[in-house]
């Protein structure tokens, strides 16, 4: 019976990754956080406005959503490198 060793992984390669790891779902803290006040902002009266080109040219919202997919992308791109539990 034979078995194939995998090579260990390098303790400070997965420290370095974990640490990266960690300061991007601290980054997407903010992101996420800066995503609802510009939605919020964006909602308000001043802005919002319930037609096809008032919510297209609403600023503060499309940039809510922009920020959300950034935040989404980079919540994936940790995630990969790391368990959550241990972020």
């Amino acid at each position: 019976m034979s078995t194939i060793s995998s090579p260990s992984p390098d303790p400070s390669h997965s420290a370095a990754a974990r640490r990266k790891s960690a300061i991007a779902v601290a980054s997407c803290t903010v992101l996420g956080a800066a995503a609802q006040i510009l939605f919020k902002i964006g909602m308000g009266p001043n802005h919002f406005v319930p037609t096809a080109m008032g919510i297209a040219t609403n600023v503060p919202l499309i940039a809510g959503f922009a920020f959300y997919g950034v935040f989404t992308l980079v919540m994936v791109l940790a995630l990969r490198q790391g368990e959550l539990s241990m972020l």
